[in-house]
């Protein structure tokens, strides 16, 4: 059997699998199973007006290469939990977050102390050059709040990629039944990122949020609308 194949069997065993926990097992947390039946949807690469997006599911070497070139860039500094003052040591940091952020991009696992969290991972290329154009993560809890975080490729900014690929992914989140709401946390001088969520329809909270590291972000959320 090819490559090609075992990776449309083991995606499909993976499917059959999903499905039949999450119908027969009532232990297992609804909204779980709503963020592991959209990463079965997109099992093969949506396109939107100008990208592919879906998981990184098969290893593609290059493809990991610009990966982690572009997560290691200065400016993505805030992508990251903590901010270091020293530029050495910032460098450092974020090359040890950026390969762990590919393993979470390629096994769908975000660590969670001594636990593993369930994520849906996606990246964007653009099919026409082949560039990558940004990554994103989604973490679903039991209640149905989710809550987002992207990157994109700075060689790219200015070309509005970022509204494209957060509302292909933010589109396919709320069309999940049991998710009830989205939410972002950018930092609050982060513009660009702002003004994405802003036009797909958040609303910054009265109240920022403040992470572990005592950073403050604007909480931006977006709620399905009730029928």
């Amino acid at each position: 059997m090819d490559r090609s194949l075992r990776y449309k069997a083991r995606r499909l065993s993976f499917g059959v699998l999903v499905i039949f926990l999450c119908f027969h097992a009532d232990k297992i947390q609804s909204s779980t199973c709503d963020v592991l039946s959209i990463r079965t949807s997109i099992t093969e690469y949506t396109q939107t007006e100008r990208l592919l997006i879906g998981p990184l599911d098969v290893k593609n070497l290059a493809l990991e290469v610009q990966i982690l070139r572009f997560l290691r860039d200065p400016s993505l500094a805030n992508f990251y939990p903590e901010v270091k003052s020293d530029p050495m040591e910032q460098a450092a940091y974020q090359e040890k977050k950026a390969r762990e952020y590919l393993k979470v991009l390629r096994e769908g696992f975000y660590p969670y102390g001594n636990n593993k969290r369930f994520v849906l991972p996606v990246i964007a290329i653009n099919p026409k050059t082949n560039q990558l154009v940004g990554t994103m993560h989604a973490k679903c809890n039991p209640g149905g709040m989710c809550l987002i975080k992207y990157a994109i490729n700075p060689n790219v900014n200015g070309e509005k990629y970022g509204k494209e690929l957060v509302g292909a992914v933010v589109s396919q989140l709320l069309a999940m039944p049991r998710i009830k709401e989205i939410k972002a946390i950018p930092l609050p001088d982060n513009l660009p990122s702002m003004k994405i969520l802003e036009g797909l329809g958040f609303k910054r909270h009265k109240d920022d949020d403040i992470d572990s590291f005592g950073v403050h972000r604007a909480q931006m959320i977006l709620k399905k609308p009730t029928e």
